[in-house]
Parts: structure tokens; sequence; C-alpha cells
């Protein structure tokens, strides 16, 4: 898995191809915030990813999670999808997750699971 500066972004290839856009070109993305209104950012595409659903691939973008922050103008997300290139680092990720850096449980409505990509 590659890993993306800040800036740049990923995005499937059936979303590239509806935008028209491929490697090195710049985009500008724009969010609706629940507290500053519209909120963009620049952005050059570094590449297209093509994974197992051409569904998923039309609305894929992948972009370093400091770049989501700003965009959403905060640092929660309802939703947050980790990709692990080596599946072992998945169980004590998921420990940690669910437990804190200090071992102690965290509240309830964290929900995290972890599901194979085939």
């Amino acid at each position: 898995m590659e890993v993306i500066e800040r800036g740049r972004i990923s995005l499937g290839y059936a979303l590239a191809r509806s935008l028209e856009v491929g490697p090195d070109d710049l985009l500008l993305l724009l969010v609706a915030t629940q507290s500053v209104g519209l909120n963009v950012i620049d952005v050059q595409v570094s590449g297209t990813t093509r994974s197992f659903s051409e569904e998923y691939d039309r609305v894929f973008i992948k972009m370093p999670i400091e770049d989501a922050w700003t965009l959403l103008d905060e640092e929660y997300a309802d939703k947050l999808i980790v990709m692990i290139d080596r599946p072992a680092l998945a169980r004590p990720a998921l420990h940690n997750c669910r437990t804190g850096s200090r071992g102690r449980r965290r509240a309830a409505r964290c929900s995290i699971s972890a599901t194979p990509l085939t």
C-alpha cells in the first residue's frame, strides 16, 4: 500500500474516469460541514486504484487523515476504514482501538470490526 503525502489523493478508477482526471491532475474537494458551512481543499491526484467492486471504485477516495480533518473541519468521523497490508497487524491494532492506550475498555458506542477483503 502506498503512503500518500498531504495534498495528494488516490481515486477509485471508476470515479477518476467519470471525473476525467488522472495522475498529477488538480482537484478541489468541497464538503458541507456543520460548523463552517462549505469547506474546500486543493489536492493533486497521485493515482487510481482498482478494487474488488466497481461500485466501490465509483466513490473511493484515499487521502491522509490530516487532510480529511482539514476538509471536515474536525477530528471526528462516524466511520473510518483502515486498510492494513499485513493482516498479522490487525489483531493488536483492533485490541488497542477497543481498549485504548491504557488498557481500559472504551465506551460501548465504540464499535470496531475487522472484515477481510477478498
